[in-house]
């Protein structure tokens, strides 16, 4: 590893680590659907800003550790999930915001309604909530995030 820029780190929180990486994807999901929506560059960045928040607030409620989510394993590897071309969960989220529907899967479509499952009323935790209403055929894409973004 003498001349790699792979960033290794340790952390005493591993279910804090998976948990956290499961919610990188779905929240990576839900700003490819913002994307896909047609909002604004500077409404899919305020999301982002918003999504990283909630992040933090579903992650202590699962019991992870606030550092895990915010470091290397929920925070970086978010904002990397989320702005990559190549991310599998943005790019399901884009054609989901697109069409309201896809075909198509990823780590954070498969999980999100586990995790929804798992965290009782929806009021606490809006973007993920609206993003369970888009999957659902509750809410359409654009009307589901319009509202946090005013």
């Amino acid at each position: 590893f003498n001349k790699t820029s792979l960033k290794l780190e340790t952390s005493e929180d591993l279910s804090g680590v998976c948990i956290a990486g499961v919610l990188k994807n779905i929240y990576a999901l839900a700003i490819g659907a913002i994307e896909g929506a047609g909002f604004s560059e500077t409404a899919v960045k305020a999301m982002m800003r918003i999504c990283l928040d909630e992040m933090l607030r579903v992650g202590v409620r699962l019991g992870v550790k606030a550092e895990t989510i915010k470091g290397t394993a929920g925070r970086e590897d978010f904002l990397v999930t989320a702005t990559s071309k190549f991310s599998q969960n943005r790019n399901v989220g884009a054609d989901l915001g697109l069409h309201g529907d896809t075909e198509l899967k990823s780590e954070g479509l498969v999980s999100l309604e586990a995790i929804a499952d798992r965290l009782g009323p929806a009021g606490d935790f809006p973007v993920l909530f609206a993003l369970v209403g888009v999957v659902r055929h509750t809410l359409k894409p654009r009307e589901a995030f319009k509202g946090m973004l005013e």
